[in-house]
This record gives structure tokens, sequence and C-alpha cells, in this order.
């Protein structure tokens, strides 16, 4: 699984089982079925990576969880629910793609179009000299 796989398997999974309630790591890997799909060593940093980007929201626990040794209890906000419903982290990727090569695609249209109604003028220019 690759790394936008495994960010969009987690965000999904939240997704699903964690839209009102906060849950520990140790909650979120046994609840929502990401233990042999996810790395459980790898899994604070996905969760870090989908904070950040503020897909998932936390807060603080008054305990710490035993497993993962973190006072934090996450669940997934509303712009976490709008991503993985609209495709998730590659969709997310592919659409900026796509983007980026229509402005590059813009960008020359326009330098051609302008490149050859600079050589058009400069033939007018030449017709009237002579």
């Amino acid at each position: 699984m690759t790394s936008l796989e495994k960010l969009d398997f987690v965000l999904n999974a939240m997704d699903k089982v964690f839209w009102e309630e906060y849950r520990t790591l140790t909650e979120i890997t046994k609840d929502s079925k990401i233990l042999g799909k996810i790395n459980i060593n790898e899994l604070p940093a996905i969760i870090n990576k989908l904070n950040k980007d503020a897909y998932i929201d936390f807060e603080l626990n008054d305990s710490k969880d035993i497993i993962f040794d973190s006072e934090k209890k996450y669940r997934i906000t509303f712009e976490g629910k709008l991503l993985n419903e609209s495709g998730g982290y590659r969709w997310k990727i592919k659409r900026e793609s796509t983007l980026t090569n229509l402005q590059s695609l813009q960008t020359w249209v326009i330098a051609i179009g302008t490149a050859l109604a600079g050589l058009y003028g400069i033939y007018q220019l030449i017709n009237a000299l002579l």
C-alpha cells in the first residue's frame, strides 16, 4: 500500500466510524479494522499528517493511551469528510496535477498567440513600408 493509499484508508476508516466521538489511537486501531491493513507503528505518523492537513482534529484526554503513549483523542473534521467523499488524497493530487497541466497549456497557448500576433504586426509594418 502506498503512502497516499494509507492516508486514504485511515481517513476513510475514521469517516465511517469516528464522526461524532473522539477516540484514542488504540480505539481507532481496534474499532476501524486498521489492524492488519496498516502497520501500527506507522499509524501515529499517518494521524499526525491528517491532523496537520486539518482533516482530523484532537482533544486532550484525561489519561494516556497505554499502547501509543499519547494523551490525544482524534476524530475526523468536516473537511476530512469532504475530502473522503470526493475521493481522498489520490483524487486531490490528481486534480492538482491536472490543474497544473492545464495552466501550463494555457501559458503556452498565450505565448504562441502573442508570438504570432507579433509576427503579424511585423509583417503589416513591412508591407506598409514597401
